[in-house]
């Protein structure tokens, strides 16, 4: 007992320590809303219907969207609604049959294309269809994803501000996301609706979703998790429900105020230039329900609450995305996340509008023109604001110790290089990773990391770290006698947020840039007894790492990298040449003892019904270290061919001075690079030159 009461009373401590403002009271949102309510009112009124119309007339890509929905809706008019769901599988993510969600998504989907085409037409028969969709949503018994129930999600690690000691699984992110769907479809067909089919969708969206938070908020593991995105999809999707049955249940406002809340913690975890932890792919859903719950609050109380006046929200839009962007249409993908670049055209445009961002405003029109595809770019207009790109191309988003080097975010005849340090504190979609980097030319990405884990029933447990795309054996990094990066979170243990590496000096210029990182707490620290890494792009298309290696004597040392494409080794071993589609990279390597490259692959069989065996593809640059002592130097460049990079190799000159210092030159391209790295107590430095200054 008196360990529960300790537990409770740290989960309550930590609660202090991340409210970063005074929050808001059912009374004092009460009092920014109207008293009476006419339906629809979450994302436009009757009074905004002839404008939304208007868009559809005027605008030639809303006109082609409108086209689209009313043919999707003339089909649905006279499709049967399947009225029995499909029996729910107990491991979905094993055998990989989601037919039970499908058919809620399904049923949801055709409910608010209906519902939406109500609006715009006045024509009774859609609503009549939509109900009968949304009816059968209703009829479900739950609406939260079998994976997320008890038998699967108990043994997840739980991530930050969160104990292991979770019990109550029974409202997920698929809760809420069905909850907003089924919120547009009561609001948009209010007017239709007879009292016993208001009541149905009500009492389904009170019993499915809002009153299994309302009240309990502290029994379920996301309503604290506030660097996880699971906040803001869960709080968006209860708030916003309430918010639709404000009209009957008034009393529904300490939800929304509650939503609101937890939504803008959420947010003050976004770090000081605009870095969201769990990485860019689910940034995205940060930013949707800044709009999607944001948008609907500020309606309602006439701007005195929206979620898009967080102070993080406001400054920095589209900083994450548009630093990471991999031109053209790529980004950075460290941790669980893809590659290709997020395309949300109405949230980035809505953004734009309210921020009056001008960064904004050009992913918008650049990135994200062509996904204008949905009902929402109707709601949500093109922006007014000018687009522009900011004049400082780089940037080191320090809370989470990512560094995006760049000459152009357009140009691809110029390299981006990316790498990271940064805490090993994200157990559900962060990876072993500090270190990482990755080369991206021509529109591809040359060095990176694995990517993505495959979702199976097992990977949020602790067995997460033997998966090579979560495990450092996955990553660009430095093995000593095969010893891996460890996480700062085990479950049944605290976190340790000391785990992981810290950026100690990042310089931009406009012809090179420099980061230094330690990454020595990453590891356990039996073999590897420190490593610092140094990473130049000498623009617009040179990258050259170095590594500082300390180590039980005479160890074996890999340098590990996780090519794309083919990859040929010359029989001296003097380069590598990484061949893409549109390009070929020379890596050459050179140490204070001899190396070689070494060819691997990955075993890999995900915990799913059928899964392939994947053999994943590395090299390591192997070395035997002569004493404690090492140093490494990497050189990335493109070349024409085979014969380039062997002329780049053989041109390369190694240097030690009699105070420490190194010195690395090799000529490419008719000019002579030279580095010269100064001794200092920590390390090495790189030395201070024209062109280069601290930022």
């Amino acid at each position: 007992m008196f360990q529960r009461l300790n537990a409770l009373a740290a989960v309550a401590a930590m609660m202090c320590v991340v409210t970063s403002c005074p929050a808001v009271t059912p009374d004092e949102m009460s009092r920014a809303i109207p008293e009476k309510l006419d339906h629809p009112y979450l994302y436009f009124s009757a009074e905004d219907i002839p404008d939304l119309q208007a868009r559809t007339r005027d605008d030639e890509v809303c006109k082609s969207i409108y086209t689209r929905l009313l043919a999707k809706g003339q089909k649905l008019l006279t499709t049967e609604v399947e009225t029995t769901a499909p029996r729910e599988d107990k491991n979905p993510r094993y055998t990989g049959d989601w037919s039970y969600h499908k058919y809620i998504d399904r049923n949801w989907d055709s409910a608010l294309t209906l519902a939406f085409l109500y609006q715009m037409t006045g024509e009774a028969k859609y609503a009549e269809k939509s109900f009968e969709f949304a009816d059968v949503v209703c009829d479900v018994t739950h609406w939260e994803d079998r994976a997320h129930q008890f038998p699967i999600i108990y043994s997840r690690v739980m991530p930050w501000n969160v104990p292991d000691d979770q019990v109550v699984f029974n409202y997920d992110l698929y809760t809420a996301h069905t909850a907003h769907a089924m919120s547009l479809v009561y609001d948009w067909i209010y007017d239709w609706m007879n009292v016993r089919q208001r009541d149905r969708i009500r009492g389904a969206l009170l019993e499915k979703a809002i009153l299994r938070v309302r009240g309990n908020w502290d029994y379920h593991w996301w309503a604290h998790a506030y660097r996880c995105n699971w906040v803001a999809h869960c709080s968006s999707g209860a708030g916003l429900a309430s918010m639709a049955l404000l009209t009957e249940d008034p009393q529904l406002i300490d939800v929304v105020a509650e939503s609101y809340n937890r939504v803008w913690r959420c947010f003050d975890e976004i770090g000081i230039d605009g870095g969201w932890q769990e990485g860019t792919g689910y940034s995205r859903d940060i930013y949707e329900w800044a709009v999607k719950y944001g948008m609907p609050l500020k309606r309602m109380t006439s701007g005195e609450y929206t979620l898009l006046n967080h102070p993080k929200i406001n400054e920095h839009p589209v900083s994450f995305l548009l630093w990471t962007l991999l031109p053209p249409n790529q980004k950075v993908d460290f941790g669980d996340t893809g590659s290709q670049v997020i395309r949300k055209s109405a949230v980035f445009n809505v953004l734009a509008e309210e921020t009056g961002s001008a960064e904004a405003a050009w992913y918008a029109k650049n990135i994200c023109a062509s996904d204008r595809n949905s009902l929402w770019d109707i709601i949500f207009p093109v922006t007014t604001v000018e687009p522009a790109l900011p004049e400082m191309k780089s940037r080191h988003f320090r809370t989470i110790d990512y560094v995006v080097m760049r000459s152009s975010f357009t140009d691809t005849e110029t390299v981006t290089l990316y790498c990271k340090a940064g805490r090993h504190t994200d157990p559900h979609h962060g990876h072993l990773d500090c270190g990482d980097w990755g080369v991206n030319y021509r529109g591809e990405i040359y060095i990176r990391g694995i990517g993505n884990i495959p979702y199976d029933e097992k990977c949020f447990d602790d067995v997460r770290w033997t998966y090579p795309q979560a495990g450092s054996q996955g990553q660009n990094v430095i093995f000593v006698n095969g010893e891996k990066q460890i996480p700062g979170k085990w479950r049944g243990k605290p976190m340790d947020e000391s785990i992981g590496g810290d950026v100690l000096e990042y310089r931009y210029g406009d012809e090179r840039e420099y980061m230094l990182m330690d990454g020595t707490n990453a590891y356990p620290k039996q073999e590897l007894k420190k490593w610092r890494r140094h990473f130049i792009l000498d623009k617009p298309e040179v990258t050259v790492v170095l590594d500082e290696i300390e180590s039980v004597a005479d160890a074996k040392i890999e340098s590990r990298i996780h090519p794309i494409g083919d990859v040929e080794i010359p029989d001296d071993h003097s380069y590598l040449l990484l061949k893409g589609r549109r390009g070929n990279m020379a890596v050459i390597t050179v140490a204070s003892t001899p190396i070689q490259y070494a060819p691997d692959r990955h075993s890999f069989r995900a915990e799913q019904k059928n899964a392939r065996l994947r053999l994943i593809p590395y090299v390591d640059t192997e070395l035997n270290a002569s004493g404690t002592e090492t140093t490494i130097s990497t050189i990335v460049l493109p070349v024409e061919d085979a014969n380039e990079a062997r002329a780049v190799a053989e041109s390369v000159k190694r240097s030690v001075d009699d105070e420490g210092g190194l010195t690395l030159s090799f000529a490419a391209k008719g000019q002579t690079h030279t580095y010269h790295y100064q001794h200092s107590d920590d390390g090495l430095v790189l030395a201070q030159q024209e062109g280069l200054q601290d930022n």
